[in-house]
């Protein structure tokens, strides 16, 4: 027996509703556990940067490059975090940090948050305004 959704007596689930269900726990800021991980990732990078550059074998130089561009996609998180102010109370912790992690994936911070907190989020899945998020007409 087949079952169909009926949107019309669905209930519809408001921001609020789903905000109140994450433990408040998740909203706090730990300035120790940022630091701890900016510091472990940016180790990290370091470690996989030496191995690209110092080691002898090819397999290994690959393996290096591969993992160093994981932790370059996790050090851009880091700074997109540092974009929208959630990890440290300090702006220009934020920037700071936000700038060092976005340098390895070649982003300029300052331009990227702007675009980013400006014209992504006020236009997100516009079409003609959102360039992040370009959703698909029902034709394409």
């Amino acid at each position: 027996m087949k079952t169909r959704c009926n949107l019309n007596k669905t209930r519809q689930l408001k921001l609020i509703d789903i905000r109140g269900a994450i433990d408040k726990r998740c909203y706090e800021r730990s300035l120790w556990k940022a630091i701890f991980w900016y510091t472990f990732d940016f180790c990290l990078y370091l470690l996989t940067m030496w191995l690209v550059f110092t080691a002898n074998s090819l397999w290994l130089k690959l393996l290096g490059g591969m993992l160093g561009g994981l932790v370059v996609s996790m050090m851009f998180v880091w700074a997109h975090d540092a974009a929208h102010g959630v990890l440290f109370k300090s702006k220009r912790l934020s920037e700071w940090l936000g700038t060092i992690f976005m340098l390895p994936s070649l982003n300029m911070y300052r331009m990227w948050s702007f675009g980013h907190n400006r014209v992504h989020h006020s236009f997100t899945s516009v079409r003609g305004m959102d360039y992040v998020w370009i959703p698909l007409t029902p034709q394409e």
